[in-house]
């Protein structure tokens, strides 16, 4: 469709359909200017910094020249559209810069903006697991003479506004101790608090969460500076066998016929098993089942003596004789099944 009101006569420079033009190849204009020198190389990291996610773009960087020490710590990073989300980390220059900023675009570049990470935390979850993440430090303590106390003790002061991908991990370090300390053996620790989870949340385009640390003691007994992590506790590790488990033959057997009398005596079942390739078997594996119709629950009646043994005994009841049980004795991942018939006899 012609646009009438991009021409103004008599100019002979227009054609009236350069909205069209504009809109096919608006695009080119950012790919030409990432294909030339004006343009980096980045790479774009996950908030885990995998390599399996990682993707390498580029990009124009603004602010890469600035005046003041502040604004030394952000940088603008200009790519085509949907090359950014927020939390994620680019690496540019060999430092990591925290994408802070919510992606926006204007139909024909996206820009973000993004702060240095100075100092990369480390913490240990529930599970005994342990998290690193890089993070941005702002001073949250301006005015904090960096000491407080008495005339007996003094202790030392100082608070940090933390920045940090949003993501699950993240979220475990809220309350917990960490090292803030730049030395080979770090002693300055500091708890983590105020989680503002909602602050720089964007709903679309990722987040970020804020928190609060606070200066804290070192603590010789819990604190660990040789692994740089506070509070450190051994992380239990499962028992991991790369052995298959044998192959078990199961009997069950008893005395006389395999049946019940119905209001009779209990009868006992045994199962022997054993491991056809001379493997030991832990008699703990086993387990025995039970199986009857629903109607005949209420009469059948079972205990376990001994692991390998199973006490059977079944109420009187005319439905019930002629009926069966299903015993199924399992070890490991073998397992025997037989019929127990239920008799009328007294």
């Amino acid at each position: 469709m012609k646009s009438w009101y991009l021409i103004n006569p008599p100019s002979t420079n227009s054609g009236g359909f350069e909205d069209e033009s504009f809109n096919d190849y608006r695009y080119d204009a950012i790919s030409d200017i990432l294909g030339t020198e004006l343009a980096s190389d980045i790479v774009i990291y996950k908030s885990d910094l995998s390599e399996d996610t990682s993707v390498n773009v580029r990009a124009v960087v603004q602010n890469n020249t600035a005046a003041t020490y502040l604004n030394a710590m952000q940088r603008e990073f200009i790519s085509t559209p949907g090359t950014f989300t927020s939390g994620d980390y680019v690496y540019f220059e060999g430092e990591y810069w925290l994408i802070v900023g919510r992606p926006g675009t204007n139909k024909v570049y996206e820009k973000v903006v993004t702060l240095l990470c100075q100092y990369k935390l480390k913490w240990q979850k529930d599970d005994g697991s342990v998290v690193e993440r890089w993070a941005n430090f702002t001073s949250a303590s301006k005015y904090d003479k960096g000491e407080a106390g008495n005339y007996v003790l003094y202790l030392t002061t100082n608070n940090y506004t933390i920045l940090m991908p949003q993501d699950k991990d993240s979220e475990t370090i809220d309350g917990r101790r960490v090292f803030v300390d730049l030395s080979d053996e770090p002693r300055k620790v500091f708890r983590i608090t105020r989680d503002d989870d909602v602050l720089l949340n964007y709903p679309q385009h990722g987040g970020i969460f804020t928190f609060i640390a606070s200066k804290d003691e070192f603590d010789p007994h819990k604190d660990n500076p040789e692994l740089g992590l506070c509070d450190y506790f051994e992380p239990f590790v499962p028992e991991i066998t790369e052995d298959d488990p044998p192959v078990v033959t199961i009997d069950i057997t008893c005395k006389g016929e395999k049946m019940v009398v119905a209001g009779g005596n209990p009868k006992t079942f045994t199962a022997n098993f054993y491991s056809s390739d001379g493997q030991d078997v832990d008699e703990r594996s086993m387990t025995w089942t039970v199986t009857c119709t629903p109607e005949n629950e209420q009469y059948v009646h079972y205990e376990v003596i001994d692991i390998q043994k199973i006490r059977i005994q079944v109420d009187y009841d005319t439905s019930i004789i002629g009926t069966s049980i299903m015993l199924t004795a399992k070890c490991y991942n073998d397992s025997e099944s037989i019929y127990v018939e239920i008799g009328g006899g007294i």
